[in-house]
C-alpha cells in the first residue's frame, strides 16, 4: 500500500528519539547554539558542551539559567537531569549562558577566554541598565567597549559606525541632540585609547564596572520577621538585607565567615549566624520559591568559602597575552535579552574586594613544549604527477579499500610535533579493538570524516552508541561507552562520549567530531563548512590538551578516521598542517608535506580532486584571514 513521508529539504527523514532532547543555549554574544542530550543528561553536561565551544577551562564561574513559567529568571540545577528540570520549571527549553559567580577582581580570572566572557556579561549588565552609572562613567565605559570590540580609531574613515552600535544603557532616555553630543564624546574617548590591545581594554572595562553600585549582586523580594518588605540579596562577600525601593535605611551585610547555613522550612528561609548565635527568618510567597532561594544561597556560600573569596586580595592582574584561540565576530551582535535580577544597591559595600582561587579549580600550567628540530622539506614542483614519485594511474579513485593497520603519524612542523592515528572505520567485529587502541594511546579526540552511510552504501560501522538508545550506552569488549550529549552544527556534529574501562573502573571523556557533508563522489562543495569543521577539531584539541596533567611529555594523538583511512583522512591531516604553516609563517610546501605523510601511510590523499580540494581550503582560509 503506497504511503508518503514528508521529507525535509535535506531529503532525509529523521525521527527524534524519545530518549533524547534538543535544547538551545543563548550565549553572551547573542548567538544561539543547539545541544542534544540524553533524556537523563545533566545541566553540567550541557555546560561542558558550551564550554568546549567557547574554549573555556574555568567553567566554575558560569552557569545556565532559564525563564520560568512565571517569566522569572531561574538558575538551572546543574547536577540534575536537565530535561526533567526544564519540563517542570521552564517556560520553554531555552537556556542562557552567563556568569553565576562574580569575583571582586578580574585578576582572579586566569584565562583570557574567561575574561572575555566575563567582559561580555558585565557589559550587558551595564547596557541593560542593571548597574547605575553617571554620564561620565557611561562615556568612559562606551569608549573602552568600542576599543575592545573594534580596535584602534585610525582603522575607520569616520566614526559613523558608532550610531549603529549600542553605546548607552537601555534605560537612558536621551534627546536626539544630547545623544549626538554623547556619541561624539565616546568617539573622542575611543580615540584616546589608541594602541590599547582589545584584551587590555576588556580588563579596563571590567575594572571600571567593579566600582559600580550593585556589581555582582542578586536579590529577591521577601518579608522579614516583622513583616517588612525587604530585599534579601547575595554577592561575593556575603548576604545582605536592604529595604525595598523607596524606603530609607542602610543595607545590613553578613559576611560569609559569619554565615553558618541557609535552609528553608516550608515558605520560610532560615539563615544561621555563627557570630551572634541567632537565626534570621525571611518569608516568601510559596514553598518552591523558598526552596530555590535557600538552595541558591547554599551553592554560593559553598563556592565563595571554598575559594576563600573574602580573605585576601591581589591587586596585580595577570599578564595579558593576546593570542586568540576562539573566533569572535568583528561586529558584536547587539541582541538584548533578560538576565537574572542580579543587582540591587548596597551602598559602598560592593567596593570592598577580596579574592582567592580554589585549589580544586586551579588551572594547570602550560604544558612543557618539547624541543623539536623543524623539518626543512625539499622544494618540489606543484605537480600531482611528481608527488612522492607515485604515478597518478596507481592512485585508486575509490576509498573502500581493504583493511589497513592504523598508523601513528608524527609530523614536525615549525618545531611542534603533531600526532595522528590515521585509521579505517572499525568493522562490526573490531569495535572492541578500536576502543582498546583509543584507550591505550590516550586519545581524547576522534575526527570522523564520513557518514555511516552514503548513497545507500555502508561507509563506516557505527562504533559508538546513539544518543537516545537504551541508556545511551554500549559495551565494546573491556569498554563501556556512553553518549552524554550531541551538538549539531550543520555539516558536522560534536558528540561527548564517556569511556569506562570495565576492569579498572577508570573513565575518560572522548570527543567525537563527525563531518557529515562529504558527498559519495568528489569533495565537499561547502569549503567554508569544511574549514569550520577543522576549526572545531582544533578547538577541541586545545580544550582537551589544556586539561592534561602537568608534566606529560606531549599531547595524545588525534584519531582521524574515514572508510579506508587514507583519502579523506589524508585531506584533513594535510589541510590542518598547511593551515598551521600559514598561521605561523612557515614554508607552505604541500607536495613535500604530502610526501612526508605518505612515507608514514601510503595513499594519503587518494585522488586528484582531493589534492585540489586541499588548495581550495587553503585559499578560503587566506580569504577569511584577509591575507589575499
Amino acid at each position: 500500500m503506497p504511503f508518503g513521508l514528508k521529507l525535509r529539504r535535506t531529503r532525509r527523514y529523521n525521527v527524534l528519539s524519545k530518549n533524547c532532547f534538543v535544547t538551545r543555549i543563548r550565549l553572551l554574544d547573542g548567538s544561539v547554539i543547539e545541544c542534544t542530550l540524553a533524556v537523563d543528561g545533566t545541566g553540567q553536561e550541557c555546560l561542558e558542551a558550551v564550554a568546549q565551544r567557547l574554549e573555556l577551562r574555568e567553567t566554575h564561574y558560569f552557569g545556565l539559567w532559564f525563564l520560568s513559567k512565571s517569566q522569572q529568571a531561574r538558575w538551572a540545577e546543574l547536577e540534575k537531569p536537565l530535561k526533567k528540570h526544564l519540563d517542570k520549571f521552564a517556560n520553554e527549553p531555552l537556556l542562557f549562558f552567563g556568569v553565576m559567580f562574580y569575583v571582586p577582581s578580574a585578576s582572579w580570572l586566569q584565562q583570557e577566554a574567561t575574561r572575555y566572557q566575563y567582559y561580555l556579561q558585565v557589559k550587558k549588565d551595564v547596557l541593560e541598565g542593571r548597574l547605575r552609572c553617571t554620564l561620565e562613567q557611561v562615556i568612559r565605559l562606551a569608549g573602552l567597549a568600542v576599543q575592545a570590540d573594534f580596535g584602534d580609531y585610525h582603522q575607520f574613515d569616520s566614526q559613523d559606525f558608532l550610531h549603529e552600535y549600542v553605546l548607552f544603557p537601555m534605560d537612558l532616555a536621551l534627546e536626539e541632540a544630547v545623544l549626538e553630543e554623547l556619541t561624539q564624546k565616546v568617539a573622542q574617548e575611543h580615540k584616546a585609547h589608541r594602541g590599547v590591545l582589545p584584551a587590555e581594554a576588556e580588563l579596563m572595562y571590567i575594572n571600571e564596572v567593579e566600582c559600580l553600585e550593585g556589581f555582582g549582586q542578586e536579590s529577591f523580594p521577601v518579608k522579614d520577621n516583622q513583616g517588612n518588605s525587604v530585599h534579601l540579596g547575595i554577592f561575593f562577600m556575603g548576604i545582605f538585607v536592604k529595604n525595598r525601593a523607596g524606603a530609607r535605611g542602610q543595607a545590613v551585610m553578613y559576611r560569609w565567615n559569619d554565615v553558618g547555613s541557609v535552609t528553608h522550612n516550608k515558605s520560610t528561609i532560615l539563615a544561621e549566624l555563627l557570630s551572634k548565635e541567632e537565626t534570621l527568618l525571611f518569608h516568601t510567597d510559596d514553598i518552591e520559591n523558598a526552596k530555590y532561594i535557600s538552595r541558591l544561597f547554599t551553592t554560593r556560600h559553598k563556592f565563595y568559602k571554598q575559594n576563600k573569596i573574602c580573605t585576601e586580595q591581589s591587586n596585580s592582574p595577570p599578564p595579558i597575552r593576546r593570542q586568540p584561540t576562539w573566533s569572535r565576530s568583528s561586529l558584536p551582535c547587539q541582541q538584548p535579552y533578560i538576565l537574572p535580577p542580579m543587582h540591587v544597591q548596597c551602598g559602598e559595600l560592593c567596593l570592598e574586594t577580596h579574592a582567592s582561587q580554589e585549589p580544586s579549580f586551579s588551572c594547570p600550567k602550560n604544558l612543557e613544549k618539547q624541543r623539536m628540530t623543524s623539518l626543512e622539506a625539499p622544494k618540489r614542483p606543484l605537480m600531482l604527477a611528481a608527488l612522492n614519485g607515485v604515478p597518478v594511474a596507481r592512485v585508486s579513485g575509490r576509498e573502500d579499500g581493504g583493511a589497513r593497520v592504523p598508523m601513528d603519524d608524527r609530523v614536525v612542523v615549525g618545531g611542534a610535533e603533531w600526532h595522528y592515528i590515521a585509521t579505517q572505520g572499525p568493522l562490526p567485529h573490531t569495535c572492541h579493538d578500536f576502543w582498546q587502541m583509543v584507550w591505550e594511546q590516550g586519545a581524547n579526540v576522534i575526527a570522523m570524516v564520513t557518514a555511516e552511510e552514503e548513497g545507500g552504501r555502508t561507509k563506516s560501522h557505527r562504533y559508538w552508541p546513539k544518543l537516545g538508545s537504551r541508556h545511551s550506552s554500549g559495551t565494546y569488549g573491556k569498554f563501556k561507552v556512553t553518549t552524554k550529549f550531541r551538538t549539531d552544527s550543520g555539516c558536522y556534529a560534536t558528540t561527548g562520549l564517556k569511556v569506562k574501562h570495565l576492569l579498572s573502573g577508570q573513565e575518560r571523556t572522548v570527543w567525537h567530531l563527525q563531518y557529515t557533508d562529504w558527498p559519495d563522489h568528489g569533495c565537499p562543495e561547502d569549503i567554508q563548512g569544511f574549514l569550520s569543521y577543522l576549526e572545531e577539531v582544533q578547538s577541541v584539541r586545545r580544550h582537551t590538551n589544556s586539561m592534561l596533567e602537568h608534566g606529560r611529555g606531549w599531547p595524545p594523538p588525534i584519531v582521524v578516521q574515514c572508510s579506508a583511512g587514507v583519502g579523506r583522512t589524508g585531506v584533513l591531516i594535510l589541510a590542518e598542517l598547511m593551515i598551521y604553516c600559514l598561521e605561523h609563517d612557515e614554508k607552505v610546501e604541500v607536495p613535500a608535506m604530502l610526501r612526508l605523510l605518505r612515507e608514514q601511510r601510503m595513499f594519503m590523499v587518494q585522488t586528484v580532486a582531493q589534492y585540489q580540494f586541499v588548495y581550495q581550503v587553503l585559499l578560503q582560509f587566506l580569504q577569511n584571514s584577509r591575507l589575499i
